[in-house]
């Protein structure tokens, strides 16, 4: 038996950009949405997890906490989804639930204007070694993806000849 597919699907569908969503799985009904509907996801498929990624995500709810202290993130939920974070995640939708009234809900898409594109080319770059050090800078206000990238080492340059050449290489 099939069903029909809900409305937030069909409008999701009707953005042919590239771009990745977020949900609220703790009330959400469509845990299986991005295999289901083919609609990229920022947490990935559940049992396929990156434990670095994972880490990003986790961050993203505690950003004031170590690594250490974090807990199972193989099918992480993000609760802060309106952070820097899924801006560099690509995220442009967050799917919600949104309580009408005492007991009565209904899905939405929220839009995220601030949203990056899945690639970006910048012109500077720092180099942070440290995993919490990164994501602290990531998160921090002053930080602009939209201008600079982190690296966890200084890249190497053949010489001085190359690094003019990759300056004014077109792509």
């Amino acid at each position: 038996a099939t069903t029909e597919k809900p409305q937030l699907f069909k409008s999701l569908e009707e953005d042919k950009g590239f771009y990745r969503t977020i949900t609220d799985f703790s009330v959400f009904d469509y845990l299986d949405f991005g295999e289901t509907y083919k609609i990229c996801s920022a947490t990935g498929y559940s049992s396929i997890s990156l434990k670095y990624y994972m880490e990003y995500l986790w961050f993203n709810d505690h950003p004031e906490s170590n690594l250490n202290d974090m807990e199972d993130v193989r099918a992480y939920h993000i609760k802060n989804q309106t952070s820097k974070l899924m801006d560099i995640l690509n995220v442009k939708y967050i799917l919600a639930i949104k309580e009408l009234e005492p007991g009565k809900f209904f899905n939405c898409l929220l839009p995220n204007e601030n949203f990056l594109p899945r690639a970006w080319i910048v012109n500077n770059y720092e180099v942070i070694k440290d995993k919490l050090q990164i994501l602290n800078r990531l998160n921090n206000k002053d930080f602009n993806p939209r201008e600079s990238v982190i690296l966890e080492e200084q890249p190497v340059w053949n010489n001085e000849q190359s690094l003019k050449e990759m300056a004014t290489s077109t792509l």
